[in-house]
């Protein structure tokens, strides 16, 4: 993992392009937008010529999509993260051979949404399993629907797509998908991601804290893999 990428702010931006004040974000989300700089957390940035980071936005299995169209059509206001297991197979050594659907779905509506998928697709669906649940019916089951955390990241453009630095953090923070893969498997996989795409560290940090895991997230990624966290080590606290 590459140590000497430049981390510059918008005040750097600022002087750097002699800009005023006020035009100072503008610039810096045409910036954004044409893929020149990365967000890496809260003002903190890096060129992408030299970063050479993509964006997470993987393909889905048709399972995905349909199950998608379903959703949105019958709740298109509600707030959910919906995502599959076989995503995991770009990062992971032990492939996934069989797929499962996630669907993290606002408390208030969870158990409708179940109720729901039940009778759409019955026998395949669980909702809020615990371990010894998981294990006896996972041959069975292809979705899993569970309480959406507060604070948990979203992707303004995919409203529904799971951001990486939320599943970064669910990987080992969430109970339901920490049974579903080999924990030895982690410290390579999270190596893969940040080499290969944009994360934005005060966005995963905030909401490993909301998970109660910031400082097993910080310990893994500082003692177990060669990833150089770009921004300030307390930084990511801050609010932005």
């Amino acid at each position: 993992m590459a140590t000497s990428l430049h981390v510059f702010s918008r005040s750097d931006v600022m002087e750097q392009k002699r800009l005023r004040k006020n035009s100072v974000s503008h610039e810096v989300q045409r910036l954004l937008k044409r893929k020149e700089i990365v967000r890496v957390g809260r003002n903190r940035y890096v060129w992408n010529e030299e970063a050479k980071k993509y964006s997470y936005e993987p393909m889905h299995s048709e399972a995905y999509q349909q199950l998608e169209e379903f959703l949105h059509q019958r709740y298109p206001l509600a707030d959910y993260v919906h995502w599959e297991l076989c995503q995991l197979n770009e990062f992971m050594n032990h492939q996934f051979g069989k797929n499962l659907q996630m669907v993290d779905v606002e408390p208030m509506l969870a158990e409708s949404v179940f109720d729901v998928l039940v009778e759409q697709f019955a026998g395949k669906v669980l909702y809020r399993p615990d371990r010894k649940t998981l294990r006896l019916y996972l041959g069975t089951t292809e979705i899993v629907v569970k309480n959406l955390i507060t604070l948990a990241p979203h992707d303004r453009k995919r409203p529904h797509a799971i951001r990486i630095e939320k599943l970064i953090v669910d990987l080992f923070a969430d109970k339901v998908v920490r049974e579903l893969y080999n924990l030895a498997d982690l410290p390579e996989a999270l190596e893969q991601m940040f080499d290969v795409y944009a994360i934005d560290e005060t966005t995963m940090f905030r909401y490993a804290s909301r998970r109660n895991a910031k400082e097993r997230l910080r310990k893994i990624i500082e003692q177990e893999t060669n990833i150089h966290l770009l921004t300030e080590r307390n930084h990511d606290d801050r609010k932005g």
